[in-house]
């Protein structure tokens, strides 16, 4: 399942200049030969009235459209089109200009990246284009509304190491597993029913990866959850999160940020940790911190689901990559998976049996 927002590839018209219903209006009376103060007394406006609406200073109103059709033959629909078009363009070049202050600011995003993934369009732009591009991306109206909402989920992450990274990467990389989800069904949240989905879910660990991640989601969606993968964006340095855009339906999403199966389907019972032991919070980034007690939880929440504590005393006893493909196999969990743990547990080196640990790539995940 890709990721990617469909561009729309018509191309949109969008002037640069702002044609006023008074121009219109000059070129009718030169055609016409008419003075403005003739114009004025067919219409019933003072002279003064018609040259502030020849000049674009005041706004056309529907009244004086229609006597403009009784005496110019031009629809008032017409009239009324033109006034519409020039006052939206009007506002439409007041923002860009406004936004043209703002490279400094562009000049921090992941442009690059979302332009390669066809978040953004590609080419050269003016800043003020740029900006309104990026802040339609966001889906804010502006900067300032972007470092507030920003501010705002910054706070709610409660991270320690994790603020070490890019703050617009991450932004980018969080607002894409949005859209993403967005664009996916689910149920509403039931807890009970993820809960009940546990076991089935680690059963799915041995199936090969591209199996997990398609059954997984059917699973998590059907429970409330949507399951979005998004590639990790330079500087971002996070391999997962979760997001409630709602209390009835949660967002996990992954990064494969780590590539190896032991990491990332500990990550994915992480998250799915902080989703049933948290509950509905607005965010909450995995960046490998135990400094929180939520973090902590969590991860304990992955190791059992994974291993359970029942096997603790013989996992200091696997030695041998052939010992630790036996359990594996007997407890039913792919043996990469033993491989992290023993290594996190130190029971190994962290250069021991990393053979036996799979590749995901983003191709398993879609």
């Amino acid at each position: 399942m890709s990721s990617q927002v469909v561009q729309d590839e018509s191309p949109r018209f969008e002037p640069d200049y702002a044609l006023a219903p008074g121009e219109t209006l000059a070129d009718w009376l030169d055609e016409n030969e008419m003075t403005q103060r003739e114009l004025a007394v067919r219409l019933g406006v003072s002279p003064k009235h018609l040259n502030q609406l020849v000049k674009g200073s005041v706004p056309l109103t529907s009244e004086v459209a229609w006597r403009l059709e009784r005496v110019t033959g031009i629809s008032a629909d017409m009239w009324l089109r033109i006034e519409a078009d020039f006052r939206a363009t009007t506002e439409r070049l007041q923002k860009r200009e406004s936004l043209l202050s703002v490279g400094s600011w562009i000049k921090t995003m992941p442009v690059s990246a979302l332009v390669s993934r066809g978040y953004l369009p590609a080419g050269r732009f003016s800043d003020g284009d740029r900006a309104e591009q990026l802040l339609s991306f966001f889906g804010v109206a502006s900067p300032d509304s972007w470092a507030d909402l920003w501010h705002k989920r910054r706070a709610a992450f409660r991270q320690t190491k994790a603020f070490d990274i890019d703050e617009q990467a991450v932004a980018a990389w969080l607002r894409i597993g949005e859209l993403t989800a967005n664009s996916q069904w689910c149920a509403p949240f039931n807890a009970k029913k993820l809960w009940a989905a546990l076991p089935q879910l680690r059963a799915l660990t041995t199936e090969p990866m591209a199996v997990f991640f398609s059954e997984a989601r059917k699973i998590c969606a059907s429970s409330g959850v949507a399951l979005v993968v998004v590639e990790e964006i330079r500087g971002c340095r996070i391999s997962g999160a979760t997001h409630w855009p709602s209390k009835s339906r949660a967002v996990l999403q992954l990064s494969l940020r780590d590539r190896k199966d032991d990491r990332v389907l500990f990550t994915f019972f992480h998250e799915v940790g902080h989703i049933l032991l948290d509950g509905p919070q607005e965010f909450r980034i995995e960046d490998g911190s135990e400094e929180d007690e939520s973090e902590r939880r969590a991860n304990e929440f992955a190791a059992e689901a994974l291993i359970p504590a029942k096997y603790e005393t013989r996992l200091l006893s696997l030695k041998s990559l052939t010992s630790i493909q036996a359990f594996a196999a007997e407890i039913a969990i792919p043996p990469g998976v033993v491989v992290g743990r023993l290594q996190r547990d130190k029971v190994i080196g962290w250069n021991v049996g990393n053979g036996l640990k799979r590749t995901v790539t983003l191709q398993d995940a879609q």
